[in-house]
């Protein structure tokens, strides 16, 4: 059977989407994962499962999805973080609507919180809709600790994570065409407006404020501490660059994967951000810089900063930071247990990517199993990109870094240690953005 998994930011989305891949490629699958929704809504890929990362109900996404049924495929999805960061259910109304999931087959969800009330809005299709949990989040298990081995994490050690989540500063897009793709989008046409957008520029600006009262702390109190920062994926890590300047105890870093990061990390510094929620789980320390405002507002989201510890003013920073190095900073992981387990089911219970590839397996049939001509694909691919190099159209999104068969075989390296199984999983580079799976 033909898989197609797809990717859009690939820092973020991709360890999962590989997770994923491996699973079904063990199935018997030929699997393809990256940005496979050109190649698929043009007809240049025989029919199978395509897998998003959302279903927004933009006129571009319902347009795609119906070029897609029209071939044949059959639809899942799942949203990448909605669901499992806000407290409310904004977001949720904001990136579903009647017209996708009426064309989606199944709709994974991350946990008890999203389905109770997406089955609750969309109860014709409830049958549709699975609690699955998201496989990024299958990494966070304690099973899955291993994948993390000592031998696999970045060299350096001890030093404070600030994990950044900022909107409409540091962003590769202006703020324009930010406006421009959330138009397009239909965003304001289910609840967001220009202002709401503009308040939150407002608000990011506060957050940055307080980011740089934390540093400035740090730096004048704890001068050997060194402090990593993570630029969110969306964010320009030269534009924070130049806003740090140069401080000598002080990076900007952002390459490799981001819980690897967190695996060597003293501590995570964020502002609403998923990865204080992944610190936490993996029995990490988290403090949370937000503001009583900003959380208020919805800038970030409200669960990480709820199971951090809060650190809003500079008596509260030094204190913490103080009792970190002594390592008495301790959370209380079993009184926000139960929070986490209503928003993401697969950290406690079956893992996401196994819940899923079971789906897949019983809903395709053979009408998805005719083989692709990959070296056909290829040819025309190379053909297509030869032509843009002579009309001087090639682009290299920010989104997605060109694969490398070192970074493939690092992730295999790591993931036998889940699977043995997977050993025997082989892969091939279709494309700097497509890579396919197979046994």
């Amino acid at each position: 059977m033909n898989i197609y998994i797809a990717v859009e930011e690939k820092k973020r989305e991709f360890y999962a989407k590989l997770l994923l891949g491996f699973e079904s490629a063990l199935k018997g699958n030929q699997v393809y994962i990256g940005n496979i929704m050109p190649l698929c809504e043009k007809g240049i890929f025989k029919p199978g499962i395509i897998h998003l990362k959302s279903i927004t109900p933009s006129n571009k996404r319902i347009a795609q999805m119906k070029i897609l049924k029209k071939f044949g495929f059959i639809i899942t999805s799942i949203d990448e973080e909605v669901g499992v960061r806000d407290e409310g259910y904004g977001d949720l109304d904001l990136r579903y609507g009647y017209k996708t999931v009426n064309l989606i087959d199944k709709l994974f969800v991350h946990g008890n919180f999203d389905y109770k009330y997406l089955i609750k809005k969309f109860n014709k299709y409830k049958k549709k809709i699975v609690i699955s949990g998201n496989p990024r989040f299958d990494f966070w298990r304690k099973d899955f600790k291993k994948f993390f081995d000592k031998n696999d994490m970045p060299k350096k050690k001890n030093y404070l994570l600030l994990s950044s989540n900022l909107n409409y500063i540091f962003s590769y897009k202006s703020m324009e065409d930010s406006i421009m793709v959330l138009k397009k989008g239909g965003y304001f046409k289910r609840g967001s407006s220009l202002k709401g957008v503009k308040n939150d520029k407002v608000r990011s600006e506060k957050v940055l404020k307080k980011i740089d009262e934390f540093i400035n702390i740090v730096n004048k109190n704890f001068k050997n501490i060194p402090i990593i920062i993570r630029p969110h994926p969306t964010e320009n890590p030269d534009k924070w660059k130049k806003h740090i300047g140069f401080k000598k105890n002080i990076e900007i870093i952002n390459t490799g994967n981001l819980s690897d990061w967190i695996s060597n990390a003293l501590c995570v510094i964020h502002s609403g951000c998923t990865s204080g929620l992944e610190a936490v789980v993996r029995g990490k320390t988290a403090i949370s810089i937000s503001t009583k405002e900003v959380i208020r507002n919805h800038l970030g989201s409200n669960i990480p900063d709820k199971v951090s510890i809060r650190a809003l003013n500079k008596k509260q920073i030094i204190e913490s930071i103080s009792a970190l190095l002594k390592k008495n900073l301790k959370l209380d992981f079993q009184r926000n247990k139960k929070l986490i387990q209503n928003r993401i089911v697969n950290i406690f219970d079956r893992p996401a990517y196994k819940t899923i590839n079971e789906t897949w397996q019983e809903i395709g049939n053979d009408a998805l199993c005719n083989k692709n001509n990959n070296f056909l694909i290829k040819i025309k691919i190379l053909l297509k990109n030869l032509l843009k190099y002579f009309l001087a159209k090639r682009h290299q999104s920010f989104k997605f870094e060109n694969l490398s068969y070192k970074e493939l075989e690092v992730f295999k390296k790591r993931i036998v240690k889940i699977n043995p199984k997977f050993k025997n999983i082989r892969f091939q580079i279709i494309r700097y953005d497509l890579v396919r799976l197979y046994l």
